[in-house]
């Protein structure tokens, strides 16, 4: 079995805590993940790591995320639904 990721929640208005998640998991899995922290609904969280905004979609270890390492979280805009084209 793959060893456990450990890293640290960094969310404004709560204290550092800490998850583990597995190393395949993905950025919403790591927001969903915080929710146990913070009380920041994971569709307006925004995840950043090393200066990088993380896709929902992105796999924690392919976007460099490593044991240790701390994420921020903070509150942004759901994602916009696109607006379909208006009638010429």
């Amino acid at each position: 079995m793959a060893e456990l990721c450990k890293v640290r929640i960094r969310a404004a208005g709560s204290p550092d805590f800490d998850i583990e998640l597995e190393p395949t998991a993905t950025v919403l899995d790591a927001k969903i993940a915080a929710t146990a922290g913070c009380d920041i609904d994971p569709q307006f969280m925004i995840i950043i790591c090393k200066g990088r905004v993380l896709k929902d979609e992105e796999v924690l270890s392919n976007c460099s995320v490593r044991s240790g390492d701390a994420l921020h979280v903070a509150r942004g805009s759901p994602l916009a639904v696109a607006a379909p084209a208006a009638a010429a």
